[in-house]
């Protein structure tokens, strides 16, 4: 699975639904150097994922 980060605010990301990116939601915003589980003003991120095997939701599903 490969995933990006999108800034809605700046971006629309339809080069990434174009190419069949799947749209998983937004992130909290806490930011990459968040230790302590705060927000510190990072705007919330649009996640997306693009699958590189056929069967890839099915391999997430799997328990362990």
């Amino acid at each position: 699975m490969a995933e990006t980060f999108v800034d809605p605010t700046r971006f629309t990301g339809h080069c990434y639904r174009a190419a069949h990116w799947i749209d998983v939601g937004l992130t909290t915003g806490r930011g990459r150097e968040d230790r302590h589980h705060e927000r510190h003003g990072a705007s919330p991120k649009r996640v997306l994922v693009y699958p590189l095997v056929p069967d890839a939701r099915q391999r997430l599903l799997q328990a362990p």
